[in-house]
C-alpha cells in the first residue's frame, strides 16, 4: 500500500509516513501509533503524579526483590541495615511492605534518628554510641523509652570507662528491651568484657562481632 506524499501535522507520527521506496518492514502500524500515544500519556501522567509513581515503584521493586530472594533462599526473616536505614526517605515504606508480605523483619539503627514511626511489628536493634566512639553526641536518648521487649539495645565497648558509662546509663534508664554488650574488635578482649559483666551481675547478653572473627576487616563482609 502506497503512502506517497502522505503527511501528518503530528511529529510523533511523521516517521511512519514515507514513499513506496522505503523498506516495507517499516510501514506504519496501528500498534506503533498506539505505543507512541501511550508513551506520551505516560509522560504527562508522570509529570503530574511523579511522587506517587516514585514511591509506589520503590516499594513494589523492593517487594518483588525480597519475594524473589525469599523464594530462592527459603527465608522468612529479613534484616534491614546500613549505614543508617532511617536516613533513606523510603525506609518506612519498605519496612511496611516487608511486614505485609509476611516476613519477620528487624532493623538495625544507629539510634540517632527518631524510631517512633517504625512499624510496631518490626524488631529494632538500636545502638547507643559510647564515649570512645566520639559519636556520643549523636545519641537520641528519647528512643530508649520507645524500645519494647521484642527489641534490642546494643553497646559497642572499647574500654573499662565505656563499660562503666554503659552501666550508669542503664541504671538511669530502665529499658524494656534486651541489652547487648559487644567488645570492639582488637581493642577489648571478649573474655575481659565477660568478666566485667559477671562481676557486676548485669542482666545483659555478651555479643561478639562474628563477621570480624570470620572475615576480619574484609569489605563487603
Amino acid at each position: 500500500m502506497s503512502l506517497k506524499n502522505s503527511s501528518t501535522s503530528n511529529p510523533i507520527f511523521n516517521d511512519y509516513f514515507w514513499d513506496d521506496g522505503r523498506d516495507s518492514s517499516k510501514k506504519m502500524t496501528v500498534f506503533g501509533i498506539f505505543v507512541k500515544s501511550l508513551i506520551g500519556i505516560l509522560v504527562i501522567a508522570f509529570k503530574r503524579y511523579w511522587k506517587l509513581l516514585y514511591y509506589s515503584s520503590f516499594g513494589l521493586t523492593w517487594l518483588i526483590y525480597f519475594t524473589w530472594f525469599g523464594s530462592k533462599y527459603n527465608t522468612s526473616y529479613v534484616c534491614v541495615t546500613g549505614g543508617e536505614p532511617m536516613a533513606q526517605s523510603n525506609c518506612l515504606e519498605l519496612l511496611d511492605s516487608l511486614v505485609e508480605a509476611g516476613y519477620q523483619v528487624s532493623m538495625e539503627t544507629s539510634g540517632s534518628v527518631d524510631i517512633s514511626p517504625v512499624n510496631s511489628k518490626v524488631s529494632i536493634v538500636m545502638d547507643i554510641k559510647t564515649p570512645s566512639s566520639t559519636e556520643e553526641k549523636q545519641n537520641r536518648y528519647e528512643n530508649l523509652s520507645l524500645l519494647q521487649s521484642k527489641d534490642q539495645l546494643k553497646f559497642v565497648i572499647a574500654s573499662k570507662s565505656d563499660f562503666d558509662w554503659c552501666c550508669d546509663l542503664l541504671e538511669k534508664n530502665k529499658v524494656k528491651s534486651e541489652t547487648l554488650f559487644s567488645p570492639v574488635f582488637e581493642s577489648l578482649k571478649p573474655i575481659q568484657l565477660a568478666d566485667w559483666i559477671l562481676e557486676k551481675q548485669l542482666n545483659v547478653r555478651l555479643q561478639v562481632q562474628l563477621h570480624k572473627i570470620l572475615w576480619g576487616d574484609q569489605k563487603g563482609k
